[in-house]
């Protein structure tokens, strides 16, 4: 892993301008069984993207066996900014103050994965997340969560975008995070949840106690706000939604600190 093969190229980032760097003879190795690192076979990862009107950044997390949460010399690449208008990154895990837009992770424990997502933006504005996945294992199911607006988008769903608003020199990470898996994101699968929620008709039925402040949140998949409802302190909830295009929806239920949260096809 010290090692770079003869006529496979790497980059460079230097804290300097115009610095120097020599490579010498004597920093050469004799290595003649080191293996090429080859495209040809691709590892299961995530490619996520972010993109504004005029412009759009991308980071990459792949999972392979050996690799760890923390740095993994000559896998993970960090960022090289070049005064873009957007930049997309992530951090490692085991977070060492490095931009990275190559993650590399282990691929035996998607369930524990909770991945800070760095984005700067300059202009600030609309910014769209989608995600380009390979090979990835069923039990690997990537989610983007928005602390800032509590909404949980499902990558796994192959048209599934999430659309945000950002201030003006918007920068580094805290808002956006990347699960593998929907067990890290807080938000129960409706078997482990006291409510059941299902659709009917174009109807939302949420069966199960509420307190009197409890509140709905209607999504499409993109993340955007469909509708907001107060609910009943009652046992059986009914939402008429008949006006909502056809297609699938998430369905988030706010009950005080407690959240729940159901993907519904309304048709």
């Amino acid at each position: 892993d010290s090692y770079v093969q003869s006529s496979q190229g790497f980059l460079v980032c230097s804290n300097t301008a115009n610095a120097t760097l020599t490579f010498t003879s004597a920093m050469q190795s004799h290595q003649p069984a080191l293996t090429f690192k080859s495209t040809k076979t691709s590892w299961p990862g995530i490619r996520l993207i972010a993109a504004t009107k005029d412009a759009e950044s991308f980071t990459d997390v792949t999972f392979y066996h050996g690799m760890t949460k923390g740095l993994d010399p000559t896998y993970d690449a960090g960022l090289l900014r070049n005064n873009s208008k957007i930049d997309l990154y992530t951090r490692l895990i085991e977070d060492n103050g490095i931009d990275f837009r190559l993650q590399c992770l282990p691929d035996n424990e998607y369930a524990n994965l909770v991945i800070p997502i760095g984005l700067d933006c300059k202009a600030g504005g609309t910014v769209t997340f989608s995600a380009k996945l390979v090979e990835l294992p069923g039990d690997c199911k990537p989610y983007l969560e928005d602390k800032l607006t509590g909404v949980v988008t499902d990558f796994s769903v192959e048209t599934a975008r999430y659309t945000a608003t950002l201030a003006p020199d918007s920068k580094g990470i805290g808002r956006f995070y990347l699960y593998t898996s929907k067990i890290g994101t807080g938000i129960p699968e409706t078997e482990t949840s006291p409510l059941l929620i299902y659709s009917v008709n174009r109807e939302i039925h949420i069966e199960g106690l509420v307190g009197a402040n409890a509140t709905g949140h209607l999504y499409d998949l993109s993340g955007k706000s469909i509708g907001s409802y107060r609910l009943q302190p009652s046992t059986v909830n009914i939402i008429n939604e008949k006006q909502v295009t056809a297609g699938a929806y998430l369905f988030v239920v706010q009950d005080g600190e407690k959240r729940f949260s159901k993907k519904l096809v309304l048709n």
